[in-house]
């Protein structure tokens, strides 16, 4: 399979693997922000065809969303590009099974299918009510290009009431 991917670094394939070893040793928090301000709007109108687009900045978040209780499996495109993405991070293929599913969720006017970490899909479940506000700990991925837009993919890690 021929996959082309857009990897946002102006240094070569190994610099996102070191930065983000080097913030997270270095206590680096996610900064309070919606979803949307993470986003690189640039790359929307980059005009370049590619499969994914693997995003270097590893931008952490901590965002004020709206649960809607909706859960589903991962798409098989969404998926090819978590593996991808976790193997451009140095982790095993195996860390996969950990994002098996996504979770609906709103900000403002925008609904987004984010992949969430296993147990923390299952807490969230357990004890978050459909519609209640909570604040989920992000990482954003990269994106995955549509036909007229790219589907943002931010990993949720942790969440909080």
């Amino acid at each position: 399979m021929n996959i082309k991917i857009l990897l946002l670094a102006l240094v070569f394939f190994f610099v996102p693997t070191a930065l983000s070893a080097q913030q997270e040793s270095s206590g680096s928090s996610s900064v309070n922000q919606p979803l949307s301000a993470a986003i690189d709007s640039s790359l929307e109108e980059s005009g370049k065809k590619v499969d994914f687009l693997i995003d270097a900045r590893q931008v952490k978040s901590k965002s004020k969303v709206i649960y809607t209780g909706e859960v589903r499996k991962v798409g098989e495109k969404k998926r090819r590009f978590l593996e991808l993405w976790l193997e451009s991070r140095g982790l095993s293929p195996k860390a996969i099974e950990l994002l098996q599913k996504e979770a609906r969720f709103r900000e403002g006017d925008k609904d987004y299918w984010l992949p969430v970490r296993r147990k923390i899909l299952e807490d969230i479940a357990e004890q978050v009510k459909k519609g209640e506000t909570i604040v989920i700990h992000t990482l954003l991925a990269g994106g995955v290009p549509q036909t007229n837009s790219i589907e943002w993919v931010f990993v949720v890690g942790e969440y909080s009431k």
